[in-house]
């Protein structure tokens, strides 16, 4: 994009269509650690425009396998799962059926009355000798399918053929629906109805079958090959919804990291705040995956067995964002095979996070930790021994006049003086310090902690350099 004035034209046109804002696409440097979360978020507002530039442009270059692989791979699709679905039916048993075949030119000519059903029952002169009309209409029971065949050109009447005695019961649809039922709960057939709970078994095994055959040639048809040009890729990942919903993600996980990586690269003294700092940031992540009770029940946020599944969230409680998780919604049946392996990469994504910071970060680290004395905001929760630490492993900090005594003496005072307005409204710590150590003694009107506020400053400055 960055080196080919053709695409900035063809981007143009496309944010255009598109009404999208036409904005650059930004590209991220590794050694800026703020700029990944600033382009991801420019690629997401920019993913429909290029969307559309990137598939014209792939189905100018491929007029035929670019219009034509898609369908053959649907295709695909199609003959894995029905090869799939003959596997599973093929044990089944189709069990006969009637059917009604006519031919061209049929005509009949006795319809019923509406609400009335007709039984049309022929006897020879041979029959009714043997059984009289009655008795033929008791016994004799009506199928529910009848077979019907006739050549072309037949014209079939209800008139009967010379010999032949025509006997038509009428029934009413009441009389029909008795009999229906009656005749239902007389004869209840076991082995049918193990039958149909057998047929509904393996239709639903043969529809799963294709499921499962039909996710996995929409799988395949994502995947990335080598072979592939950098069009066909970049063309794939953009029409792969799975791709969008993977920066979605990362959209709304990246800037808890932004927080402490803006901390690192400030100018101003943050020693007293760093060992906070990064602990917050192990509990915004930890927050993000791990269930509450296994973190208040650990002894140390260091100590939360995050890798253990069991103290790990469920997929619908896990944060991935209201973006993506509102993507995941519009798009539940093209997703659906796919969100295990969108919520496993998840729960990998936070392992590592974690498993990085708590074997990298200095969280355990004597340094920062006695630094915290340094901060005012958590004076009077401090300990005279965080500063003792300092003047007996930094002899350097301490100033040629001052002893170990007037230094805790001026400590002691200073965790509970009322401290002024300028200390207060300081922007950088150093700045609050120096205002400290010009405080007045009101009885000598000399520094009231100037020894204080010179080991102090030597923590802030001194010691990170």
């Amino acid at each position: 994009m960055d080196k080919s004035s053709k695409r900035h034209q063809q981007l143009k046109h496309f944010q255009a269509l598109c009404d999208v804002e036409t904005h650059k696409i930004l590209k991220h440097v590794s050694v800026r650690w703020l700029s990944i979360g600033v382009c991801l978020s420019r690629l997401l507002e920019q993913w429909a425009p290029l969307s559309a530039m990137f598939k014209s442009e792939y189905e100018a270059q491929y007029p035929v396998s670019g219009s034509t692989k898609a369908r053959q791979r649907h295709k695909g699709c199609d003959k894995e799962a029905s090869k799939s679905v003959k596997a599973v039916t093929s044990k089944t048993k189709v069990s006969s059926q009637h059917t009604t075949t006519t031919s061209v030119g049929e005509q009949t000519s006795c319809e019923p009355k509406p609400g009335v059903t007709k039984h049309i029952v022929t006897t020879t002169p041979r029959d009714q000798a043997s059984k009289s009309v009655k008795a033929v209409t008791s016994k004799t029971k009506v199928s529910s399918q009848h077979t019907t065949t006739t050549s072309v050109g037949e014209q079939t009447s209800c008139e009967p053929k010379p010999g032949v005695t025509k006997h038509i019961v009428t029934t009413t649809p009441r009389d029909q629906a008795c009999r229906s039922a009656s005749a239902t709960s007389k004869q209840f057939d076991l082995n049918t109805f193990v039958f149909k709970e057998k047929q509904v078994v393996q239709k639903s095994a043969a529809h799963k079958a294709h499921e499962k055959a039909t996710a996995e040639m929409r799988k395949k048809e994502y995947e990335p090959n080598k072979l592939d040009s950098r069009l066909t890729r970049i063309h794939r990942l953009l029409e792969d919804p799975y791709t969008k919903l993977n920066c979605l993600f990362l959209q709304a996980a990246i800037p808890v990291f932004d927080t402490v990586n803006t901390v690192l690269q400030s100018d101003k003294p943050c020693i007293h705040i760093l060992h906070s700092v990064l602990l917050d940031l192990l509990q915004s992540v930890l927050v993000r995956f791990i269930k509450p009770a296994s973190i208040t029940s650990a002894a140390t946020l260091t100590a939360v067995q995050f890798k253990d599944k069991e103290h790990q969230k469920s997929d619908d409680d896990i944060t991935v964002g209201s973006a993506a998780k509102e993507f995941i919604l519009k798009n539940s049946v093209a997703m659906a095979s796919r969100l295990p392996q969108f919520y496993a990469s998840v729960r990998q994504y936070y392992v590592n996070a974690c498993t990085y910071m708590i074997s990298k970060f200095p969280f355990h680290d004597p340094v920062l930790l006695n630094a915290e004395v340094a901060n005012i905001g958590t004076r009077d929760q401090q300990s005279v021994k965080k500063l003792m630490f300092f003047v007996e492993r930094y002899s350097c900090l301490l100033p040629p006049s001052a002893t170990i005594d007037s230094l805790e003496e001026q400590f002691n005072n200073y965790q509970i003086a009322s401290l002024p307005e300028a200390v207060k409204n300081a922007e950088r710590i150093d700045e609050a310090w120096h205002e400290i150590g010009h405080i007045p003694d009101v009885a000598t009107g000399l520094p009231k902690f100037g020894f204080l506020s010179s080991v102090v400053k030597g923590i802030l400055v001194t010691v990170p350099q």
